[in-house]
Protein backbone atom coordinates (compact mmCIF):
# COMPACT_ATOMS: atom_id res chain seq x y z
CA UNK A 1 0.00 0.00 0.00
CA UNK A 2 2.71 2.45 0.78
CA UNK A 3 4.44 1.95 -2.32
CA UNK A 4 1.02 2.43 -4.05
CA UNK A 5 0.63 5.56 -2.45
CA UNK A 6 4.12 6.83 -3.60
CA UNK A 7 2.95 6.73 -7.59
CA UNK A 8 1.56 8.92 -9.59
CA UNK A 9 -1.36 8.95 -11.24
CA UNK A 10 -0.12 8.11 -14.67
CA UNK A 11 1.85 5.05 -13.32
CA UNK A 12 -1.03 3.65 -11.24
CA UNK A 13 -2.76 3.60 -14.35
CA UNK A 14 0.01 1.87 -16.15
CA UNK A 15 0.64 -0.64 -12.83
CA UNK A 16 -3.11 -1.60 -12.97
CA UNK A 17 -3.39 -2.40 -16.90
CA UNK A 18 0.49 -4.34 -16.29
CA UNK A 19 -1.73 -6.60 -13.47
CA UNK A 20 -4.61 -7.12 -14.93
CA UNK A 21 -2.65 -8.38 -18.14
CA UNK A 22 -0.31 -10.61 -16.39
CA UNK A 23 -3.42 -12.23 -14.12
CA UNK A 24 -5.04 -12.57 -17.73
CA UNK A 25 -2.42 -14.78 -18.81
CA UNK A 26 -1.57 -16.74 -15.38
CA UNK A 27 -5.07 -17.82 -15.72
CA UNK A 28 -5.72 -18.13 -19.32
CA UNK A 29 -9.07 -20.48 -19.79
CA UNK A 30 -10.45 -20.25 -16.12
CA UNK A 31 -10.19 -16.22 -16.66
CA UNK A 32 -13.81 -16.39 -15.65
CA UNK A 33 -13.35 -16.97 -11.82
CA UNK A 34 -11.61 -13.31 -11.25
CA UNK A 35 -13.39 -11.47 -13.84
CA UNK A 36 -14.62 -9.16 -11.20
CA UNK A 37 -11.12 -8.42 -10.11
CA UNK A 38 -10.08 -7.82 -13.93
CA UNK A 39 -12.53 -5.41 -14.11
CA UNK A 40 -11.78 -3.47 -11.14
CA UNK A 41 -8.20 -3.38 -12.88
CA UNK A 42 -9.01 -2.43 -16.09
CA UNK A 43 -11.39 0.62 -14.58
CA UNK A 44 -8.19 1.64 -12.92
CA UNK A 45 -6.35 1.70 -16.14
CA UNK A 46 -8.76 3.85 -17.61
CA UNK A 47 -9.84 0.79 -20.44
CA UNK A 48 -13.80 1.30 -20.46
CA UNK A 49 -14.02 -1.46 -22.64
CA UNK A 50 -11.97 -4.10 -21.35
CA UNK A 51 -13.81 -3.33 -17.85
CA UNK A 52 -17.25 -3.54 -19.70
CA UNK A 53 -16.86 -7.22 -20.83
CA UNK A 54 -15.41 -8.24 -17.68
CA UNK A 55 -18.42 -6.82 -15.81
CA UNK A 56 -20.97 -8.51 -18.05
CA UNK A 57 -18.85 -11.86 -17.69
CA UNK A 58 -18.80 -10.95 -13.98
CA UNK A 59 -23.06 -10.76 -14.13
CA UNK A 60 -23.30 -13.96 -16.49
CA UNK A 61 -21.66 -15.78 -14.07
CA UNK A 62 -23.46 -14.71 -10.93
CA UNK A 63 -26.68 -15.54 -12.79
CA UNK A 64 -25.21 -18.74 -12.91
CA UNK A 65 -25.02 -18.77 -9.13
CA UNK A 66 -28.18 -17.27 -8.72
CA UNK A 67 -27.05 -14.20 -7.55
CA UNK A 68 -29.28 -11.87 -9.07
CA UNK A 69 -29.19 -8.92 -7.33
CA UNK A 70 -25.12 -8.89 -7.75
CA UNK A 71 -25.38 -9.49 -10.98
CA UNK A 72 -27.67 -6.31 -11.68
CA UNK A 73 -24.85 -4.47 -9.46
CA UNK A 74 -22.22 -5.87 -12.84
CA UNK A 75 -24.38 -5.14 -15.51
CA UNK A 76 -25.20 -1.78 -14.31
CA UNK A 77 -21.74 -0.74 -13.39
CA UNK A 78 -20.64 -1.96 -17.20
CA UNK A 79 -23.60 0.40 -18.58
CA UNK A 80 -22.28 3.42 -16.35
CA UNK A 81 -19.00 2.91 -18.25
CA UNK A 82 -20.41 2.20 -21.54
CA UNK A 83 -21.89 5.66 -21.46
CA UNK A 84 -18.78 6.75 -21.17
CA UNK A 85 -18.00 5.55 -24.75
CA UNK A 86 -18.34 7.84 -28.21
CA UNK A 87 -21.88 7.23 -29.45
CA UNK A 88 -21.98 4.50 -32.35
CA UNK A 89 -24.46 1.59 -33.49
CA UNK A 90 -22.03 -1.16 -32.22
CA UNK A 91 -22.54 0.93 -28.32
CA UNK A 92 -25.89 0.97 -28.61
CA UNK A 93 -25.85 -2.78 -29.48
CA UNK A 94 -24.11 -3.16 -26.62
CA UNK A 95 -26.20 -1.31 -24.49
CA UNK A 96 -29.23 -3.28 -25.79
CA UNK A 97 -27.95 -6.61 -25.22
CA UNK A 98 -27.15 -5.45 -21.29
CA UNK A 99 -30.14 -4.26 -20.71
CA UNK A 100 -31.93 -7.55 -21.71
CA UNK A 101 -29.97 -8.67 -19.17
CA UNK A 102 -30.00 -6.27 -16.44
CA UNK A 103 -34.54 -6.61 -16.65
CA UNK A 104 -34.18 -10.27 -16.25
CA UNK A 105 -32.09 -9.97 -12.86
CA UNK A 106 -33.91 -7.43 -11.56
CA UNK A 107 -37.51 -9.14 -12.02
CA UNK A 108 -35.53 -11.74 -9.85
CA UNK A 109 -33.89 -9.53 -7.67
CA UNK A 110 -36.40 -6.86 -6.97
CA UNK A 111 -39.84 -7.99 -8.45
CA UNK A 112 -40.90 -7.76 -11.80
CA UNK A 113 -43.13 -5.06 -11.09
CA UNK A 114 -40.22 -2.39 -9.59
CA UNK A 115 -39.93 0.42 -11.00
CA UNK A 116 -36.36 -0.16 -11.90
CA UNK A 117 -37.53 -3.35 -14.53
CA UNK A 118 -39.93 -1.00 -16.27
CA UNK A 119 -37.18 2.01 -16.98
CA UNK A 120 -34.39 -1.03 -18.63
CA UNK A 121 -37.10 -2.47 -20.72
CA UNK A 122 -38.30 1.30 -21.77
CA UNK A 123 -34.95 2.45 -22.61
CA UNK A 124 -34.39 -1.47 -24.02
CA UNK A 125 -37.42 -1.29 -26.49
CA UNK A 126 -36.27 2.85 -28.02
CA UNK A 127 -32.65 1.29 -29.09
CA UNK A 128 -33.95 -1.33 -30.72
CA UNK A 129 -36.30 -0.39 -32.58
CA UNK A 130 -33.74 2.81 -33.52
CA UNK A 131 -31.44 -0.31 -34.99
CA UNK A 132 -34.13 -2.51 -35.87
CA UNK A 133 -33.95 -5.56 -34.27
CA UNK A 134 -37.17 -7.46 -34.25
CA UNK A 135 -35.93 -9.93 -32.04
CA UNK A 136 -34.77 -7.70 -29.54
CA UNK A 137 -37.81 -5.90 -29.71
CA UNK A 138 -40.08 -8.62 -29.22
CA UNK A 139 -37.65 -9.58 -25.76
CA UNK A 140 -38.22 -5.96 -24.62
CA UNK A 141 -42.20 -6.15 -25.32
CA UNK A 142 -41.72 -8.99 -23.45
CA UNK A 143 -40.44 -7.21 -20.78
CA UNK A 144 -42.49 -4.76 -20.47
CA UNK A 145 -45.35 -6.63 -20.60
CA UNK A 146 -44.96 -8.84 -18.16
CA UNK A 147 -43.90 -5.63 -15.79
CA UNK A 148 -47.62 -3.96 -16.73
CA UNK A 149 -49.05 -7.76 -15.82
CA UNK A 150 -47.32 -7.42 -12.27
CA UNK A 151 -48.63 -3.85 -11.87
CA UNK A 152 -52.24 -5.24 -12.52
CA UNK A 153 -51.69 -2.78 -15.63
CA UNK A 154 -53.64 -5.45 -17.50
CA UNK A 155 -54.84 -3.39 -21.01
CA UNK A 156 -50.88 -2.41 -21.55
CA UNK A 157 -50.02 -5.58 -20.72
CA UNK A 158 -52.28 -7.32 -23.54
CA UNK A 159 -51.08 -4.17 -25.65
CA UNK A 160 -47.20 -4.90 -25.62
CA UNK A 161 -48.62 -8.83 -26.24
CA UNK A 162 -50.18 -8.15 -29.06
CA UNK A 163 -47.51 -6.17 -30.59
CA UNK A 164 -45.25 -9.21 -29.46
CA UNK A 165 -47.95 -11.47 -31.67
CA UNK A 166 -48.20 -9.48 -34.34
CA UNK A 167 -44.19 -9.28 -34.75
CA UNK A 168 -43.43 -13.03 -34.44
CA UNK A 169 -46.21 -13.29 -36.80
CA UNK A 170 -44.21 -11.86 -39.40
CA UNK A 171 -40.61 -13.09 -38.13
CA UNK A 172 -41.61 -16.98 -37.44
CA UNK A 173 -39.55 -17.74 -34.63
CA UNK A 174 -40.10 -21.08 -32.48
CA UNK A 175 -38.62 -19.40 -29.00
CA UNK A 176 -40.18 -16.10 -29.40
CA UNK A 177 -43.58 -17.93 -30.00
CA UNK A 178 -43.09 -19.68 -26.94
CA UNK A 179 -42.22 -16.95 -25.02
CA UNK A 180 -45.48 -14.84 -26.41
CA UNK A 181 -47.20 -17.88 -25.68
CA UNK A 182 -46.18 -17.28 -21.62
CA UNK A 183 -47.20 -13.98 -21.50
CA UNK A 184 -50.70 -14.17 -22.94
CA UNK A 185 -51.07 -17.72 -20.91
CA UNK A 186 -50.52 -14.98 -17.62
CA UNK A 187 -52.98 -12.58 -18.97
CA UNK A 188 -55.39 -14.83 -19.45
CA UNK A 189 -55.19 -16.01 -16.26
CA UNK A 190 -55.59 -12.75 -15.15
CA UNK A 191 -58.82 -12.20 -16.70
CA UNK A 192 -60.20 -15.58 -15.69
CA UNK A 193 -59.91 -17.16 -18.73
CA UNK A 194 -59.04 -20.77 -17.96
CA UNK A 195 -59.55 -22.50 -20.87
CA UNK A 196 -57.41 -20.15 -23.05
CA UNK A 197 -54.53 -19.70 -20.35
CA UNK A 198 -54.28 -23.86 -20.26
CA UNK A 199 -54.23 -23.50 -24.25
CA UNK A 200 -51.28 -21.41 -24.15
CA UNK A 201 -49.43 -23.35 -21.73
CA UNK A 202 -50.23 -26.67 -23.87
CA UNK A 203 -48.44 -25.38 -26.58
CA UNK A 204 -45.47 -24.37 -24.71
CA UNK A 205 -45.07 -28.15 -23.13
CA UNK A 206 -45.27 -29.76 -26.41
CA UNK A 207 -42.89 -27.49 -27.70
CA UNK A 208 -39.88 -28.49 -24.67
CA UNK A 209 -41.54 -32.12 -24.65
CA UNK A 210 -40.57 -32.44 -28.19
CA UNK A 211 -36.74 -31.43 -27.37
CA UNK A 212 -35.88 -33.17 -24.16
CA UNK A 213 -33.93 -34.39 -23.05
CA UNK A 214 -31.44 -32.25 -25.41
CA UNK A 215 -32.78 -29.19 -23.43
CA UNK A 216 -30.63 -26.27 -22.03
CA UNK A 217 -30.49 -25.29 -18.39
CA UNK A 218 -33.05 -22.25 -19.16
CA UNK A 219 -35.40 -24.06 -21.11
CA UNK A 220 -35.47 -27.00 -18.95
CA UNK A 221 -36.14 -24.29 -16.04
CA UNK A 222 -39.51 -23.07 -18.11
CA UNK A 223 -40.64 -26.65 -18.99
CA UNK A 224 -40.87 -26.94 -15.29
CA UNK A 225 -42.53 -23.59 -14.23
CA UNK A 226 -45.26 -24.39 -17.20
CA UNK A 227 -45.99 -27.63 -15.85
CA UNK A 228 -46.23 -26.33 -12.24
CA UNK A 229 -48.45 -22.94 -12.86
CA UNK A 230 -50.59 -24.78 -15.56
CA UNK A 231 -52.30 -26.97 -12.53
CA UNK A 232 -53.49 -23.63 -11.38
CA UNK A 233 -55.60 -23.61 -14.19
CA UNK A 234 -56.83 -27.12 -14.24
CA UNK A 235 -57.95 -27.33 -10.73
CA UNK A 236 -60.98 -24.39 -11.20
CA UNK A 237 -61.42 -26.49 -14.74
CA UNK A 238 -62.09 -29.62 -12.56
CA UNK A 239 -59.23 -31.60 -12.64
CA UNK A 240 -57.46 -31.28 -9.24
CA UNK A 241 -55.68 -34.73 -9.37
CA UNK A 242 -54.02 -33.72 -12.54
CA UNK A 243 -52.82 -30.35 -11.20
CA UNK A 244 -51.42 -31.45 -8.47
CA UNK A 245 -49.26 -34.92 -10.48
CA UNK A 246 -48.05 -31.68 -13.09
CA UNK A 247 -47.09 -29.36 -10.71
CA UNK A 248 -44.97 -31.90 -8.40
CA UNK A 249 -43.79 -32.73 -11.65
CA UNK A 250 -42.57 -29.54 -12.22
CA UNK A 251 -41.32 -29.01 -8.52
CA UNK A 252 -39.14 -32.14 -9.26
CA UNK A 253 -37.66 -31.02 -11.90
CA UNK A 254 -36.42 -27.80 -10.86
CA UNK A 255 -35.19 -29.68 -7.86
CA UNK A 256 -32.83 -31.65 -10.12
CA UNK A 257 -31.66 -28.42 -11.58
CA UNK A 258 -30.80 -26.99 -8.03
CA UNK A 259 -32.65 -23.57 -9.46
CA UNK A 260 -33.20 -21.91 -6.29
CA UNK A 261 -35.67 -19.29 -7.68
CA UNK A 262 -37.27 -22.15 -9.55
CA UNK A 263 -37.43 -24.79 -5.96
CA UNK A 264 -39.25 -21.63 -3.89
CA UNK A 265 -41.66 -20.52 -6.90
CA UNK A 266 -42.88 -24.31 -7.56
CA UNK A 267 -43.31 -25.11 -3.85
CA UNK A 268 -46.04 -22.03 -3.76
CA UNK A 269 -47.42 -23.40 -6.55
CA UNK A 270 -47.77 -26.83 -5.43
CA UNK A 271 -48.72 -25.32 -1.94
CA UNK A 272 -51.51 -23.44 -3.94
CA UNK A 273 -52.74 -26.30 -5.45
CA UNK A 274 -53.02 -27.77 -2.05
CA UNK A 275 -54.84 -25.19 -0.56
CA UNK A 276 -57.24 -25.01 -3.21
CA UNK A 277 -57.80 -28.82 -2.77
CA UNK A 278 -58.83 -27.89 0.91
CA UNK A 279 -55.56 -30.06 2.17
CA UNK A 280 -54.27 -27.77 4.74
CA UNK A 281 -51.21 -29.28 6.36
CA UNK A 282 -49.81 -30.09 2.85
CA UNK A 283 -50.01 -26.64 1.73
CA UNK A 284 -48.57 -25.62 5.09
CA UNK A 285 -45.70 -28.00 4.85
CA UNK A 286 -45.05 -26.43 1.31
CA UNK A 287 -45.52 -22.41 2.52
CA UNK A 288 -42.81 -23.20 5.39
CA UNK A 289 -40.49 -25.17 2.59
CA UNK A 290 -40.79 -21.87 0.53
CA UNK A 291 -40.13 -19.70 3.13
CA UNK A 292 -37.04 -20.87 4.16
CA UNK A 293 -35.77 -21.16 0.92
CA UNK A 294 -36.57 -17.32 -0.06
CA UNK A 295 -34.96 -16.21 2.60
CA UNK A 296 -32.04 -18.44 2.33
CA UNK A 297 -31.68 -17.10 -0.60
CA UNK A 298 -32.73 -13.75 -0.79
CA UNK A 299 -35.77 -13.98 -3.00
CA UNK A 300 -38.47 -11.38 -1.74
CA UNK A 301 -41.44 -11.75 -3.86
CA UNK A 302 -41.28 -15.25 -3.37
CA UNK A 303 -41.22 -14.98 0.23
CA UNK A 304 -44.24 -12.68 0.28
CA UNK A 305 -46.21 -15.29 -1.91
CA UNK A 306 -45.16 -17.83 0.46
CA UNK A 307 -46.58 -15.62 3.33
CA UNK A 308 -50.00 -14.99 2.12
CA UNK A 309 -50.39 -18.75 1.57
CA UNK A 310 -49.48 -19.53 4.82
CA UNK A 311 -51.68 -17.10 6.73
CA UNK A 312 -54.69 -18.20 4.65
CA UNK A 313 -53.87 -22.07 6.06
CA UNK A 314 -53.47 -20.97 9.65
CA UNK A 315 -56.46 -18.79 9.93
CA UNK A 316 -58.16 -22.28 8.16
CA UNK A 317 -56.20 -24.18 11.49
CA UNK A 318 -57.98 -21.54 13.63
CA UNK A 319 -55.05 -18.76 13.90
CA UNK A 320 -57.12 -16.17 12.24
CA UNK A 321 -55.41 -13.56 14.56
CA UNK A 322 -51.70 -14.64 12.82
CA UNK A 323 -53.01 -15.37 9.54
CA UNK A 324 -54.46 -12.64 8.78
CA UNK A 325 -52.27 -10.54 10.08
CA UNK A 326 -49.68 -12.33 7.91
CA UNK A 327 -51.87 -11.92 4.48
CA UNK A 328 -52.24 -8.11 5.41
CA UNK A 329 -47.87 -7.53 5.86
CA UNK A 330 -47.41 -9.40 2.65
CA UNK A 331 -50.18 -7.84 0.30
CA UNK A 332 -48.80 -4.16 1.46
CA UNK A 333 -45.05 -4.94 1.02
CA UNK A 334 -46.10 -6.70 -2.05
CA UNK A 335 -47.74 -3.18 -3.38
CA UNK A 336 -45.03 -1.12 -1.87
CA UNK A 337 -42.42 -3.22 -4.31
CA UNK A 338 -45.13 -2.41 -7.22
CA UNK A 339 -46.35 -5.76 -7.67
CA UNK A 340 -50.23 -5.92 -7.06
CA UNK A 341 -50.46 -8.71 -9.50
CA UNK A 342 -50.21 -12.64 -8.26
CA UNK A 343 -53.10 -14.47 -6.57
CA UNK A 344 -54.20 -11.11 -4.27
CA UNK A 345 -57.55 -11.04 -5.41
CA UNK A 346 -57.89 -15.20 -5.03
CA UNK A 347 -55.75 -15.31 -1.92
CA UNK A 348 -57.99 -12.41 0.04
CA UNK A 349 -61.20 -14.34 -1.15
CA UNK A 350 -60.07 -17.73 0.28
CA UNK A 351 -58.87 -15.40 3.39
CA UNK A 352 -63.10 -14.33 3.55
CA UNK A 353 -64.13 -18.08 3.37
CA UNK A 354 -61.50 -19.37 5.66
CA UNK A 355 -62.81 -16.50 8.25
CA UNK A 356 -66.42 -17.91 7.48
Amino acid sequence: TYLYEQLDEVQRVYLHEDVARVLERLYGVEVETIALVLARHYQAARLATKAIDYLTLAGEQAVRLAANGEAAQHFTQALALLSTLPESEARHRQEVALRLRLGQTLMVSQGFGAAAVGQAYTRTLALARQLGENGQVIQALLGLSQHALFRSELAVAQAYGEECLRLTAENPDPEHGMAVNRILSRITSQLGQHREAVAHYEEIIAFYRARQPDLSFADSYSLAFTLAVMGLHLTPLGYPDRALRQAQEGLALVRRLDHHFGIVHCLCIVGYIHLMRGEWKAALGCAHKALVGANTHNLPQMRLFAQMHEGVVLTRLGQAEKGIALVEQAIAEREAMGITFGHRTTTLARLAEACG
